[in-house]
């Protein structure tokens, strides 16, 4: 029923607004799931009421409502927002590998280029280990990613050395993984952080090494780096 709430209404509708913020509060995971969804294509972006229910849903008790809610809330933040930021960079911690994998895609689209502290947050978890493998596989993919958007050079300041450096040397350090998806993220990761320059022997050292890779899909994404 909530997947045709949209269909409903052609314009911002506050009752349905109000019904849908209704269900965050149902019993059922998957109702609180579809509203959070729902939310978004029935209100006005950047709404409080909406806001306050998609922050409310990050605090969730189940997970898959909880990444819903990071899936979405790019789309009512201006990037930078940083009590958006703040709230998302809560959910690296969180004990759910996906749920840290979407926190960390979430922060790439929301937090401000160059940010040093949400950098710092996302180069932790490229050691991210447990019993979960797989897991912390998707986690480190969607953290290498994640570094490589916030330090790219955009909209606003453009990224210090320093923070450049911290990223690079994360980057770098991913290059030997067992994983052969999450070395290609590290490359990758090495090309947008920064376009190397005279003086960056080491890292065109570190990426010569790894034409060396098993897997071509590594070495491609090394050639482009290069």
């Amino acid at each position: 029923a909530l997947r045709c709430l949209c269909k409903l209404s052609t314009v911002h509708d506050e009752r349905l607004v109000q019904q849908v913020l209704l269900r965050l509060g149902s019993i059922h995971s998957v109702v609180r799931k579809n509203a959070v969804r729902t939310l978004v294509t029935v209100s006005t972006p950047g709404a409080p009421q909406v806001l306050d229910g998609i922050k409310m849903a990050l605090k969730d008790s189940d997970a898959q409502v909880r990444i819903a809610a990071m899936q979405v809330l790019n789309t009512q933040v201006a990037r930078g927002d940083e009590s958006a930021v703040r709230a998302v960079l809560s959910e690296l911690s969180d004990p759910v590998p996906d749920v840290r994998a979407a926190a960390s895609e979430c922060l790439s689209l929301i937090s401000a280029r160059s940010d040093k502290k949400v950098i710092s947050a996302l180069t932790s978890l490229l050691s991210d280990s447990g019993k979960d493998l797989y897991g912390h596989l998707i986690v480190r993919g969607a953290a290498l990613r994640a570094v490589a958007a916030v330090s790219r050079d955009g909209e606003g300041a453009p990224a210090s050395p320093r923070t450049k450096k911290m990223a690079m040397k994360g980057a770098l350090g991913c290059l030997g993984e067992e994983d052969w998806w999450v070395r290609r993220s590290a490359a990758e990761a090495v090309k947008s952080v920064a376009v190397l320059e005279e003086g960056n022997d080491d890292v065109v050292e570190r990426l010569v090494a790894s034409l060396q890779d098993q897997h071509a899909q590594v070495r491609r994404a090394v050639c482009d780096a290069l």
